[in-house]
């Protein structure tokens, strides 16, 4: 924020997290996956492999089924939900941030498998929450507007919250 971006995303997390803004700077700590098709990589690493314990003679499937990270997520229903975020700029005021909640079709087979669609309503109901919960601490608000199926986010405006605690100032 301080080097002048005008939006900060965190990847890696492959579920959602906390959202926060920063000098009217929306701050995403983990939307989940827009898309998350592990399945369908026809090519890993050899290091992959080797921290499986498979050999040369292993394919990709094979190593889909070996307890690695790659397999403990596909098996874990969070990993297959996120948002996508709409950002909407007038200038330089703090954007409109609107959340699509997304359903990438964990129950469906190979070819559906991690791509994404817009959730139903239970489900983005679910995720839209979630993130609201996680994001309270940090005075954002975010409520889920049933009639467009869709998540708005706003900073609270009787309290900014600093991105780093006391604590963190002092390390």
């Amino acid at each position: 924020v301080e080097a002048g971006g005008d939006v900060i995303f965190v990847q890696g997390p492959h579920e959602v997290r906390a959202i926060e803004f920063i000098d009217n700077c929306p701050v995403f700590y983990g939307l989940g996956d827009f898309v998350y098709q592990a399945s369908q990589v026809a090519v890993h690493p050899s290091e992959a492999y080797e921290a499986a314990g498979l050999d040369d003679s292993a394919r990709p499937e094979d190593l889909h089924r070996a307890r690695t990270p790659v397999a403990r997520l596909a098996a874990n229903r969070k990993a297959f939900e996120g948002c996508a975020a709409l950002l909407t700029y007038r200038g330089k005021e703090c954007p409109d941030v609107r959340l699509l909640p997304l359903d990438l079709q964990f129950g469906g087979g190979r070819e559906e498998l991690g791509r994404p669609r817009l959730a139903e309503p239970g489900m983005a109901k679910r995720i839209i929450d979630e993130i609201a919960g996680l994001s309270r601490k940090y005075g954002v608000d975010i409520v889920y507007d049933a009639a467009r199926n869709l998540g708005i986010v706003s900073q609270a405006q009787d309290e900014r919250r600093p991105f780093l605690s006391k604590d963190d100032e002092r390390r």
